[in-house]
């Protein structure tokens, strides 16, 4: 809590920077503690076993660097439409329907997808499509509102939905009956902290590049692609420990 309230304070125009850093390192002194105690103590809320397993490893930190990315998404846009367009703030939340229609429609598609592929090779092509999402959204000129936006927003809608059911399948995958409810109330904690911190980060990134005059296209612009370069992290971050996995199997 201490480490979310201090990231979301580095956001804010006005906040006072000694007293946010020492609530970040506070926050990181008490999480050392509490690692240091589960060390000790097996029988603690988190069993750190559980982060023995490669698998896990992916749907842990993989969920909350997805999360950081994906998660923001649905905050930019709406503020992005609002700032540049002047747009209406129930119009900017309508133009996120096509994000729920992709998401329907993946959900839909998932049990057919999952015949035809693994479980590695669709978090591989997910995770590489989500790198040429931020890629594109970097590119596009968001002044001239058309119907390709909402296709990439509904594109946007499947990779998220796709994105978080292979991550949260593949956290399970080897883990055993008596360490499952340690793996799910772990995994419980990581998606809201993932998606926090991805709105978090995201207001630091816009006030880090917005200029004197506020908010502009490039702003936004390179947002997008500072998202697009934490994808190609979480990209490799995956491949590699798949790699660990099928040795370790």
């Amino acid at each position: 809590v201490l480490f979310l309230i201090s990231i979301t304070a580095f956001s804010e125009p006005k906040s006072n920077l000694i007293i946010n850093s020492l609530i970040l390192f506070s926050s990181l002194i008490l999480a050392w503690l509490y690692y240091n105690h589960c060390k000790k103590f097996k029988e603690s809320f988190i069993n750190l076993e559980i982060f023995t397993y490669a698998t896990f490893k992916i749907g842990f930190y993989g969920g909350i660097f997805s999360r950081l990315c994906l998660g923001g998404i649905p905050f930019l846009i709406p503020l992005m439409m609002q700032m540049l367009l002047q747009k209406e703030p129930w119009l900017s939340g309508i133009l996120m329907l096509p994000i729920a229609l992709g998401l329907i429609l993946a959900k839909l598609a998932t049990p057919y997808i999952s015949k035809h592929f693994s479980l590695n090779q669709i978090l591989i092509i997910n995770t590489l499509a989500m790198c040429v999402f931020f890629l594109i959204l970097s590119q596009l000129n968001f002044l001239k509102f058309n119907e390709q936006h909402f296709l990439i927003f509904m594109a946007f809608g499947a990779f998220q939905s796709l994105q978080y059911a292979s991550l949260n399948a593949i956290a399970y995958q080897r883990i055993p009956s008596k360490l499952l409810s340690y793996a799910t109330s772990v995994i419980s904690i990581q998606q809201q902290l993932g998606i926090s911190l991805g709105v978090a980060i995201c207001s630091i990134l816009l006030k880090i590049f917005s200029g004197p005059e506020g908010f502009n296209l490039k702003t936004f612009q390179y947002n997008f692609l500072i998202l697009g370069f934490i994808s190609i992290i979480l990209l490799c971050f995956i491949i590699y420990y798949l790699i660990s996995a099928r040795d370790e199997a």
